[in-house]
C-alpha cells in the first residue's frame, strides 16, 4: 500500500476508535450549518463501480438529455429535479420507479452481462441514503464536505484578493441565468477568489520546503525508545493492513467486479473492513499514529521513484505567477500538485462540471482567466508534469463536449500519466447549458471556436514558458462536440496541431439541431398514438439484431456494417385484435414512426439535410436524449439562447423546416464546421484520425461517413491519397464517445475517464497512433485502431476496426473476440 493510501486511511480510523461512523465527513472546526448532505458526498457512493455511480449521479463528457441537464439521474427520472435533498427524491411511493429505472440503467452502463451484484448495490445504496437523516429534508445535518477531501488546504494570494476586492460588480441583467444554470464571466466581473479556482488537494502531499526534523547530531535514548515503540507498534499496524488489504484483494479477485483503486477508494475500502472489528481498529489506529509521530521519516515527503517534484520545479511553478503574464490573463492559480493527490473543485458545486479528480503525475498545476471580449472570457488549466523536458515534449489540447462549459480534468490528467503537458479550457461558460448564451454573443463566440483557439495558444505558452523549452509535438484530442472543434481545427486552424484526433463530431451543426427537433415532432409527447416506450423501443433493437445480426457472420449483437442493414419495423405491426400487453407488437402510428426514424432527412426542396441513423442504436441512451417524448435539450437551448435570443420558443410549439433554414442561414460564428476542402491540413503536414460509433445514439454515425465521402470529391483525391493527412475509422459496437457492447474501447477521448486505461497498454490507443503516424512518418500510419471489448472493466476480447472504405470481415473460423478472426477487406462493396 502507498503511504498517500495509508494516510488516507488515518482519519478513517481515527472516527473508528471514537465510535464514530464516517460515512459523510463533518466539516472542519467553524460554526455549523444547517444542510443536507447528497448521495455523491458519502463512502458508499466512491467505493461504487464507475458504471453505477453514473446512474446515480452523472458527472461524465456526455449529454444526458433535455430535461436532465447532466443533473442527478435518479431525480431526474423520478421528476423530482437535480437535487435529491428534497421530499420528492426519497419520497416512499417512488421507491419501486426508482428500482426500474436502476433496472434499466445499470445494464446499460455496466453491460447487460455485468454482476447482477451492481444492481443490487445501486438500489441498496439509494435505499440506505433515504432511510437516513441526509434523506429527509426535515432533518438537518451538518453541512458535508466530499469525503476525499480529509485535508482541506486552502490557497490563496494577495493578487487574487486584491483583483478580487478590486473588480467591479456585474452589471444585472434579467437575461443573465443564475449561477446554479450556468453563468458566464463578463470581463467586468469580479475576479475568482484562489479557493473558488483552485480546488482542495486532499491527500498527503510532500512539503514545498522538503525540511525535515533533525538534532543534527546524535540521537537521544528516549527518542531511540520512542522509534524501537514506535517500529513495533507500526509492524503491528502494518501487519494488520497487510491482512485486511489481502481480504480485500482476495474479494476483488474471487468476484471479478472491482476495478483498482485509489487512494481515497481503498482507504475507504480498508475502513470498512476493520469496521466489523471495532477493538482491532482502535489498536490499529493507535499503532499507526505512535509510529508515525515517533518515526518523522515515515511520513516525510521523501523523494520515490515517480518523483515528488524537486524544489526547483515547485519554486519555478509557485513563481508563474509573477513570471507569466500574457496579455489579457490573470493567473488564478500556480501550485505544484503530488501524483495521487485528489483535487476538488468547489467552484463545480452549482453545475455540471467534474466535482473532483485524482491526479496521476506530479505536476504544476496552472489556472487561468483570459478576457476575449466586452461580456465575455475563459478559464483554462494547464497541467505540467515532472520531467517533461526530458522526454518527447509532446503537449496536448483536451477538448469538451455537448454545451459543455467545463474543463476537462479527466482528460488532463490520463495525458499526464503518459508524459503530455495538458491543458483544456471551458468555453466561456460554467455547466452543460447554452442559458450564458442569451444576449452575449461573445459568450456564444467562445464557446463556437475562439476559447478552443486561444486557449490552446495560451497553454503552448505556458508550457514552453515554464519549461524554458520549445514543444516538439501538439495534439489535439476530443469526442461529440469536441470532436466538432477538432474538425474546425483541421478546416480553419490547420497548422495549430501536428495531429488531431476527432471522435463522433458533431458536424453539420444546424442540421444536427434540425434532426434531433424533428424527432420529437415524429415521436410526440408520451402517451401520443406515435410514441413509443422504451421497452417497446427495446423491442425494436432486438427486431433490427433479429433482422441483421447475421450479415457479418457473427451473432454478437454487434454490426460491423450496419449500412448494409434495412430494418423492416413492419415485422412487429399488430394483428387485429392483438395489443403491446398480449403480444409486444406495435400499432400502425408507432411502426410508421420506427420508419421515419430510420429514413434520411429531407428538406422542402428534397435536398439531403442529414443522412438517416444507422441500425441498432442504443435504446437507453436515445430514449433518454431524442426519442423519450420531450424536445431534445441540446436543440433547444441553442435555440433559445443563440439563434433567436428569445426563451419562450420551443420546439413542442415553435419548430419547423423553417428552423433549420434560419438555423443553417445563421451558422453563427461557423458552428456548422461542415468545409469539406482540406488543403490546408494537407499542406501543413498535419494528420487527422476520426472515428466514430457504429451504434452512436446521439450523432449518427453516417454523418461521418458523409463527411469523408464529401472530402472525397471536393478534393479530387482517391481515398489512398487521402490516407497521407485523413484516416477514418468507423469502431462497431461503440455507443455516443463510449460504452457499448461490443470492441468499443479505442483508448479516445472521455472513454480512458470511464475506465481510467488501468489495464490496457496504452500504446493500442487511438491517441498513441496518432502519436506515432506523426513521428514515426507514412510506415507508422494506423490501418487499424485496435478495439477491446471491456466486461466489468475487464478485456474479455479484441478486434480490429479498419479505416474506411475498407471492411471488417469475419474471416469465417475462428474465436470472434481474437483480432486473428477478423481481416480487412480492402474490395468496396
Amino acid at each position: 500500500m502507498q503511504r498517500h493510501n495509508l494516510l488516507t486511511v488515518l482519519p478513517l480510523l481515527a472516527r473508528l476508535a471514537a465510535g464514530q461512523d464516517p460515512s459523510i465527513t463533518q466539516a472542519p472546526a467553524g460554526p455549523e450549518v444547517t444542510g443536507k448532505a447528497t448521495i455523491w458526498s458519502t463512502i458508499d457512493y466512491t467505493l461504487q463501480r464507475s458504471c453505477v455511480q453514473h446512474c446515480i449521479w452523472y458527472n461524465g463528457p456526455l449529454p444526458r438529455g433535455a430535461y436532465y441537464h447532466d443533473w442527478d439521474d435518479v431525480g431526474g427520472e423520478l421528476g423530482c429535479g437535480h437535487a435529491p435533498i428534497n421530499g420528492c427524491y426519497c419520497n416512499t411511493k417512488y421507491s419501486s420507479s426508482a428500482t426500474s429505472y436502476f433496472s434499466s440503467c445499470i445494464p446499460y452502463y455496466c453491460g447487460s452481462t455485468a454482476d447482477p451484484e451492481n444492481l443490487v448495490s445501486a438500489i441498496s445504496l439509494y435505499d440506505a441514503y433515504c432511510a437516513t437523516a441526509n434523506g429527509n429534508p426535515s432533518k438537518p445535518v451538518p453541512s458535508p464536505v466530499p469525503a476525499q477531501a480529509t485535508a482541506a488546504a486552502k490557497v490563496s494570494s494577495s493578487a487574487d484578493a486584491a483583483a478580487t476586492s478590486n473588480a467591479p460588480n456585474a452589471p444585472n441583467s434579467p437575461a443573465t441565468p443564475p449561477a446554479s444554470s450556468g453563468t458566464t464571466r463578463p470581463a467586468s466581473a469580479a475576479a475568482e477568489t484562489a479557493v473558488g479556482a483552485s480546488g482542495t488537494q486532499s491527500s498527503a502531499s510532500p512539503s514545498d520546503s522538503g525540511s525535515s526534523d533533525s538534532n543534527g547530531g546524535g540521537m537521544s535514548k528516549g527518542a531511540k525508545i520512542g522509534i524501537a515503540v514506535g517500529a513495533s507498534l507500526g509492524g503491528v499496524a502494518l501487519i494488520a493492513i497487510g491482512v485486511v488489504s489481502y481480504m480485500l484483494h482476495k474479494r476483488r479477485v474471487a468476484n471479478s467486479k472491482e476495478q483498482p483503486m485509489g487512494g481515497i477508494q481503498e482507504g475507504v475500502a480498508v475502513y470498512y473492513e476493520l469496521k466489523k472489528m471495532k477493538s482491532a481498529s482502535q489498536l490499529l489506529f493507535l499503532a499507526l499514529s505512535a509510529s508515525l509521530a515517533l518515526c518523522p521519516s515515515f511520513g516525510a515527503a521523501s523523494p520515490e521513484p515517480h518523483g515528488h517534484g524537486d524544489n526547483d520545479f515547485k519554486s519555478r511553478c509557485s513563481q508563474l505567477k509573477r513570471t507569466f503574464r500574457p496579455p489579457g490573463t490573470t493567473v488564478l492559480l500556480a501550485t505544484f500538485v503530488a501524483t495521487g493527490t485528489n483535487l476538488t473543485f468547489p467552484e463545480s458545486a452549482n453545475n455540471t462540471c467534474p466535482k473532483f479528480i485524482v491526479t496521476q503525475a506530479d505536476i504544476c498545476r496552472l489556472r487561468l482567466r483570459t478576457t476575449t471580449g466586452s461580456d465575455s472570457s475563459f478559464i483554462s488549466e494547464v497541467f505540467m508534469p515532472v520531467g517533461w523536458e526530458r522526454g518527447p515534449r509532446r503537449f496536448l489540447m483536451a477538448g469538451n463536449g455537448g454545451l459543455n462549459g467545463c474543463i476537462s480534468y479527466l482528460d488532463l490528467v490520463f495525458g499526464n500519466r503518459l508524459g503530455f503537458a495538458t491543458t483544456s479550457q471551458d468555453n466561456g461558460h460554467a455547466g452543460d447549458t447554452a442559458l450564458p448564451f442569451l444576449n452575449h454573443p461573445g459568450v456564444i463566440e467562445d464557446y463556437v471556436y475562439r476559447g478552443l483557439i486561444n486557449g490552446g495558444r495560451l497553454g503552448k505558452s505556458a508550457v514552453s514558458h515554464f519549461y524554458s523549452k520549445n514543444i516538439q509535438k501538439s495534439y489535439y484530442w476530443g469526442c461529440s462536440a469536441g470532436g466538432r472543434q477538432g474538425m474546425r481545427l483541421a478546416q480553419d486552424f490547420p497548422k495549430e496541431y501536428d495531429g488531431i484526433l476527432a471522435a463522433a463530431p458533431a458536424l453539420y451543426s444546424p442540421a444536427g439541431n434540425g434532426l434531433s427537433a424533428r424527432i420529437f415532432k415524429i415521436t410526440g409527447p408520451p402517451g401520443a398514438p406515435t410514441w413509443l416506450s422504451l421497452d417497446q423501443w427495446r423491442r425494436v433493437h432486438q427486431m433490427v439484431i433479429d433482422q441483421c445480426d447475421w450479415i457479418d457472420g457473427v451473432l454478437d449483437n454487434v454490426l460491423e456494417d450496419p449500412m448494409k442493414c434495412e430494418p423492416r419495423p413492419e415485422a412487429l405491426l399488430c394483428a387485429h385484435g392483438q395489443t403491446w400487453k398480449s403480444h409486444r407488437c406495435l400499432t400502425s402510428p408507432q411502426v410508421n414512426t420506427v420508419r421515419q426514424f430510420y429514413s434520411p432527412f429531407y428538406g422542402k426542396n428534397g435536398e439531403l439535410i442529414y443522412p438517416r441513423w444507422n441500425p441498432l442504436t442504443r435504446e437507453f441512451l436515445g430514449f433518454r436524449v431524442l426519442y423519450g417524448g420531450v424536445p431534445s435539450y441540446f436543440a433547444q437551448e441553442w435555440y433559445q439562447n443563440a439563434l433567436y435570443s428569445d426563451r419562450s420558443w420551443t420546439i413542442a410549439n415553435d419548430w419547423s423546416l423553417d428552423t433549420f433554414y434560419d438555423d443553417q442561414r445563421a451558422n453563427l460564428y461557423g458552428i456548422a464546421t461542415n468545409k469539406t476542402n482540406l488543403s490546408g491540413l494537407k499542406s501543413s503536414g498535419a494528420k487527422l484520425i476520426v472515428y466514430h460509433g457504429l451504434t452512436d445514439g446521439l450523432i449518427p454515425s453516417t454523418a461521418s461517413y458523409r463527411y469523408y465521402d464529401d472530402v472525397v470529391r471536393d478534393m479530387g483525391l482517391r481515398s489512398e491519397q487521402l490516407d497521407d493527412f485523413f484516416r477514418f475509422f468507423p469502431v462497431s459496437g461503440l455507443d455516443h464517445c463510449y460504452s457499448g457492447e461490443g470492441p468499443w474501447f479505442v483508448g479516445g477521448p472521455a472513454q480512458t475517464a470511464i475506465v481510467g486505461g488501468s489495464n490496457i497498454d496504452p500504446e493500442d490507443g487511438a491517441l498513441m497512433k496518432l502519436v506515432k503516424w506523426v513521428e514515426g512518418g507514412p510506415r507508422h500510419a494506423p490501418e487499424t485502431l485496435m478495439g477491446h471489448i471491456l466486461v466489468n472493466g475487464t478485456v474479455q476480447g479484441k478486434r480490429e476496426h479498419c479505416k474506411y472504405p475498407s471492411k471488417t470481415v469475419y474471416k469465417g473460423t475462428g474465436d470472434p473476440k481474437l483480432p486473428s478472426s477478423w481481416k480487412c477487406n480492402n474490395v468496396v462493396v
